[in-house]
């Protein structure tokens, strides 16, 4: 009886992530949380610091960001700190090439002689060196628009709370990962942040783009350098602290993931985190009220639907090899259960990107198949990266590669093909034994495991 009870349960812990983004995205739409209001109220009384944290960044991408912070319309006090924590030869040239930009726009760049606590070492570093009465973090990526900094000032100095901004993709043309990643973006946005915030009265804290009056910063301790998602951490903390995170709706220009493996990297680190938060949260850590904890709980378990697909694959045969009338039953539950709300979802999504975003119907129905496909073909490595956080072990941090230092490709993918030859052979051996069930979950899955396979080895990928 163990095996079908763990075969259902698993199977409803993969869905309640999807099921509650896409109850915030119907509450979001109801409530017309989907408009994008970018309007401002002038407010040049506060000083502002603009904090950019940058390790191995390309020269011109960096440029890039200082540039948009120059075309700002904002006429209060501002500075720019750019914190490095590249080798000094780089930091040298990387001061050398933005010069004439951090002389215009009040910026300083600070090379870190010991790069500690990775992004949120250098935000500490920062906010000791901060002059501003606010703080708005930006990845060397980000690119503001002439009314971003007036806009989340004004908001956070309205309502006394952090304020996050909405985030939109550069780079949606790049390839069929990004053009993916920038509607799933998109789609994000409308549900669990602004569907969320409809719901819950506060979102999650992201690192780049969002504004911090700094005493409120200050007086939290700054950003805890001891976990991987500092941003979601510290928003934990202002939670408990009674001074949740509010959004902005004005939008940030980013950069996207453009190939699978850079994707795979970023969703295997914040799986990573999601579990140090988690295991926090369960702890009692922080001051939450009980719905708060669970839904926190739910929030971050999105980053373990593809870790629960995993483990459903790995049940599912066991319970062909061993297993009976029983565990057939709770496989064909399994499916059901998983299917419904994964075709609620695709229908929400789809709806979204042809009604908001401009796809055609065909368009939209070939990116949410793109998603499916890279999410589920990359539960491998996210099962690594969460059982290592479990057990505590040392995660290797990598920048996200951007800008002309990405690799143009994936390469082929060997635990994706190993996995893909596994799957036929179990395809194979359920046919023969006439286990129709468990050959229709494993057919399921193939597509995925072939489509990430194929597009990595003719560079699509």
């Amino acid at each position: 009886m163990i095996l079908p009870i763990l075969i259902i349960l698993v199977a409803c812990l993969s869905v309640l992530a999807p099921i509650l983004q896409s109850y915030y995205y119907v509450v979001g739409y109801r409530r017309g949380s989907l408009r994008n209001d970018n309007t401002f109220h002038e407010d040049s009384s506060r000083k502002v610091s603009i904090h950019i944290p940058v390790k191995n960044e390309p020269k011109d991408i960096v440029r890039r960001a200082l540039l948009s912070i120059r075309g700002s319309n904002y006429n209060g006090e501002m500075e720019v700190l750019v914190i490095s924590d590249d080798d000094p030869a780089t930091c040298r040239e990387l001061k050398e090439f933005s010069k004439d930009v951090l002389e215009e726009i009040n910026g300083s760049l600070i090379c870190r002689g010991r790069p500690y606590g990775r992004k949120a070492g250098a935000l500490n570093c920062a906010l000791r060196k901060t002059k501003g009465d606010y703080v708005i973090v930006l990845d060397a990526d980000a690119r503001v628009s002439e009314n971003f900094i007036n806009t989340i000032i004004s908001f956070s100095n309205k309502t006394g709370h952090p304020h996050i901004s909405l985030w939109k993709a550069y780079n949606a043309e790049e390839s069929l990962i990004s053009e993916a990643l920038a509607i799933a973006e998109e789609f994000a946005n409308a549900s669990i942040i602004l569907g969320r915030e409809m719901v819950m009265g506060r979102v999650s804290l992201v690192g780049s783009g969002c504004c911090i009056e700094k005493r409120l910063l200050e007086r939290v301790g700054g950003w805890d350098e001891s976990v991987l998602l500092e941003d979601v951490e510290l928003g934990l903390r202002l939670e408990s602290l009674g001074r949740p995170v509010k959004t902005c709706p004005h939008n940030l220009l980013v950069e996207m993931p453009a190939t699978y493996s850079a994707f795979k990297a970023q969703q295997c680190r914040w799986a990573y985190g999601a579990v140090e938060l988690l295991k926090r949260i369960l702890l009692g850590k922080y001051s939450l009220s009980l719905r708060s904890r669970i839904e926190w709980t739910i929030y971050l378990s999105q980053y373990f639907s593809s870790l629960f697909s995993f483990i459903l694959l790995s049940l599912a045969t066991i319970a062909m090899l061993i297993g009976g009338v029983m565990e057939d039953l709770s496989m064909q539950t399994a499916i059901i259960l998983m299917l419904a709300p994964s075709i609620l979802y695709a229908i929400l999504f789809v709806n979204h990107a042809v009604r908001y975003c401009g796809k055609r119907l065909l368009r939209a129905l070939r990116i949410i198949g793109r998603l499916s496909c890279v999410t589920l073909s990359m539960s491998p490595s996210i099962t690594y990266s969460v059982i290592k956080s479990f057990l505590s072990l040392p995660f290797e941090w990598r920048i996200t590669p951007k800008g002309p230092r990405k690799p143009k490709m994936s390469g082929l993918q060997i635990l994706e093909l190993f996995i893909l030859a596994v799957l036929l052979v179990l395809l194979s051996l359920s046919i023969t034994l006439g286990k129709i069930v468990y050959a229709l979950w494993f057919a399921l899955n193939i597509p995925a495991y072939s489509y990430v396979v194929i597009n990595s080895l003719t560079e699509k990928i």
